[in-house]
């Protein structure tokens, strides 16, 4: 892991790199072209700035001063060309003298040394190509030019010898502005609970720093959660283990919302809590993977861990990647993990990937089921009207005798099935509805990948299939039951 990343390796990145490598820091610069050097850092004049132009008291003052002091003694130890040969600021009208001045004032006021201005005699003394109609000029001995490749390649190969990687052809895409680390100090004796009964040798207990990026509000146990004061560093959460029916598993030790937790440390230091709520462990919320008797698992926000913790360690850092940039992270992710072991890294890809393949199961198992069921349910149906028909053959024979015709039969059958089948649907509402609303939402409610919804529509589209499906029925068993004449109909 580094320690610092800079983005660009121009003049400006690779002093930065140098600086940073002389305080023994893990640096990396990214460029997104091939070598250093390649954008404004090559294309400039090149001049070192007095500091006479810069507003007094901005940083860019503070700076311009400071490299020019700088200057000839990092030219000499970095062995890069450099001439302090002062600059001009050239008046070719008396009119403009008192710009001039005005220069001079920000000069003194900057502490730029050794500024004045001198008339136009003295300035074609200094450098005969000056104009003949320059008046005056402000003379800044501090200025001076510096070859803009070599400054650039010294600051670079110094870091670089140092130990600073330049990672070239690395464009940076964006920069994640979100937090989502989470910190992780996992039994750690240096921690204690104050006031607790056990001895320290008795209980584990781990705390966790977590960003606002990691907290989802499906983690809580308890609604309502006061986040606020989470935030403030002045409350924290606790990890409870659940038993199968939601209620907080015993086997760990749960302190109740509202009741206080005075962290120690081994040199003294003492963190006083209010306990907020607890947060569901075993549900995408980090943790150790401990449970069990004697068990603290405490949440503070990361502020305050970092706070009561000098040397925090990180578990896990969850961050958003620009829309279409997935596969650039990845690579970039991956390459890192083969230099690092330490780094295990997951992409959204991989998740997705899993959850597609739990999301087919969990469809085609209730695919399954439902065609299953679907299948029992008519078959029942088609069985119940057959029944009714075959049992009532003789009287459709009579019927026919004394002048039914086809048509009539047909609608006759088609109002009784569809007796049947209203009444099926209709039961199927009655019972779907509670079995919905209490076991089915309680189960989408208890994974995160799934949302509850009751769509009392899809009934209409089963209702107008199974007509559909009626309607050939009335016709297949309407001409089965007149294939024979009426005589032979009323014989059987």
């Amino acid at each position: 892991m580094y320690d610092v990343m800079i983005i660009g390796a121009g003049v400006t990145g690779s002093a930065i790199a140098r600086e940073l490598m002389r305080k023994k820091r893990n640096v990396a610069v990214l460029e997104r072209c091939s070598d250093i050097c390649e954008g404004t850092s090559k294309a400039n004049s090149g001049i070192v700035h007095a500091g006479f132009d810069a507003t007094p008291g901005s940083l860019k003052a503070k700076m311009n001063v400071q490299g020019s002091q700088m200057m000839e003694a990092l030219s000499k130890k970095l062995d890069f060309s450099y001439k302090q040969n002062g600059s001009l600021v050239l008046c070719f009208d008396e009119a403009d003298r008192p710009k001039l001045e005005e220069l001079l004032e920000k000069a003194e006021k900057n502490g730029v040394e050794g500024c004045q201005i001198i008339p136009g005699d003295e300035v074609r003394e200094m450098e005969p190509q000056v104009s003949d109609q320059v008046v005056a000029a402000l003379y800044a001995p501090a200025g001076g030019i510096v070859c803009p490749f070599g400054l650039t390649i010294a600051l670079a190969e110094n870091a670089c010898t140092n130990g600073a990687e330049f990672l070239l052809n690395q464009e940076v895409q964006n920069i994640v502005k979100k937090d989502g680390i989470v910190y992780g100090s996992c039994d750690d004796a240096s921690f204690s609970i104050n006031g607790c009964d056990m001895k320290r040798e008795d209980y584990v207990l781990n705390i966790y720093g977590i960003d606002k990026f990691n907290i989802r509000k499906n983690m809580f146990v308890e609604d309502n959660v006061e986040l606020a004061s989470f935030y403030k560093g002045e409350g924290i959460l606790e990890g409870v283990w659940l038993n199968e029916d939601g209620s907080i598993m015993q086997t760990n030790e749960v302190h109740k919302v509202g009741e206080s937790i005075t962290i120690q440390t081994s040199d003294g230091k003492q963190r006083r809590y209010t306990v907020l709520g607890h947060v569901k462990l075993g549900e995408g919320v980090v943790n150790s993977g401990i449970y069990g008797d004697d068990t603290f698992e405490l949440y503070l926000s990361s502020d305050s861990y970092k706070d009561l913790i000098e040397d925090p360690k990180i578990m896990v850092y969850s961050f958003n990647v620009k829309k279409g940039e997935e596969s650039h992270a990845k690579d970039i992710m991956n390459a890192l993990s083969e230099n690092y072991s330490e780094i295990d890294y997951r992409s959204k890809e991989s998740y997705t990937a899993e959850f597609q393949t739990l999301k087919t199961i969990v469809e085609m198992v209730s695919v399954i089921l439902c065609i299953v069921f679907s299948i029992i349910a008519f078959v029942n149906l088609i069985n119940i009207f057959l029944t009714s028909v075959v049992m009532r053959k003789n009287e459709f024979a009579t019927l026919r005798s004394i002048g039914m015709t086809r048509r009539q039969m047909r609608k006759v059958l088609l109002y009784e099935i569809l007796y049947y089948t209203s009444v099926s649907v209709i039961f199927a509402v009655c019972l779907s509805f509670p079995v919905s609303m209490t076991i089915i939402k309680n189960i989408c409610n208890s994974m995160d990948f799934l949302s509850y919804s009751y769509k009392s529509d899809i009934f209409v589209g089963i209702y107008v299939i199974i007509f559909i499906i009626d309607l050939c029925m009335v016709c297949i068993i309407e001409k089965y039951m007149n294939r024979d004449a009426i005589a032979v109909q009323l014989k059987n």
